[in-house]
């Protein structure tokens, strides 16, 4: 008996009860907005955003579900057949010096994307079928910025993590990977940055392109933390 049409939860169970056998079906088709749900106004905008536009910024506090936002839509695009690839990249300064760490370059940047893979195993779960989470794990493509020279994405939605901690040129050179049918969005807290205040260029990338056609932007504020509500308190005080 073919069990792939079914629910994984529910294989086991089935067979035990050993039901009439049924005609294979397909897994439902997933659509875009489907398995991710807006919890403020601010996360309807930026999903509205994000759709009308090829490179959106998405900028705010820490817990605005700013990470959860872009893997969300990301894996809706995928599971609906609308892009191949989810890339994914993250800049730190570990990850642009790399060299003595022992494994592949995936393995060695896998530890810093690891809320990325925390949000997108939400996401793709609650349809629950394996081979759609299968189909995720497979598409998602980890990117170190020292890797995307020369490099085109097609078809793929680009996220660019933390993007307050990159220089002006792996803005730069993250932005015009960008490909035919695909979106980039960039994620960061300006007010969070690693970087010497001299090097921060996220804001000025962010003002300078803001004004052309299909570049968007939108601006969590603290009244949208859904993480946890003691957080909006705390960034009160600590910035105080």
């Amino acid at each position: 008996m073919d069990w792939d049409w079914l629910p994984w939860t529910n294989v086991s169970t089935m067979r035990k009860e050993k039901k009439p056998r049924r005609q294979k079906r397909p897994p439902p088709v997933a659509h875009p907005g489907e398995g991710y749900t807006p919890r403020t106004k601010t996360q309807e905008a930026a999903l509205d955003t994000i759709r009308r536009n090829s490179i959106t910024f998405i900028l705010g506090p820490a817990g605005t579900g700013k990470t959860h936002l872009a893997s969300g839509y990301a894996v809706q695009q995928l599971l609906a057949g609308t892009v191949e690839h989810i890339v994914i990249t993250r800049p730190s300064v570990a990850t642009e010096q790399l060299g003595y760490l022992p494994g592949s370059a995936e393995e060695k940047v896998g530890p810093y994307l690891v809320p990325f893979f925390d949000a997108i195993e939400r996401i793709a779960g609650k349809r629950g079928h394996t081979k759609d989470r299968e189909r995720v794990g497979a598409a998602v493509k980890i990117a170190p910025l020292a890797y995307l020279r020369g490099r085109t994405f097609r078809n793929a939605v680009m996220i660019f993590d933390e993007a307050q901690n990159a220089t002006f040129s792996q803005l730069k050179l993250f932005l015009t990977r960008i490909g035919d049918g695909s979106k980039v969005i960039v994620t960061g807290d300006a007010d969070q940055s690693d970087l010497p205040r001299s090097e921060r260029r996220l804001i000025d990338v962010m003002q300078r392109l803001a004004a052309i056609k299909g570049v968007g932007v939108v601006e969590f504020k603290a009244s949208d933390i859904v993480r946890h509500p003691i957080i909006e308190n705390v960034l009160k005080e600590l910035e105080r």
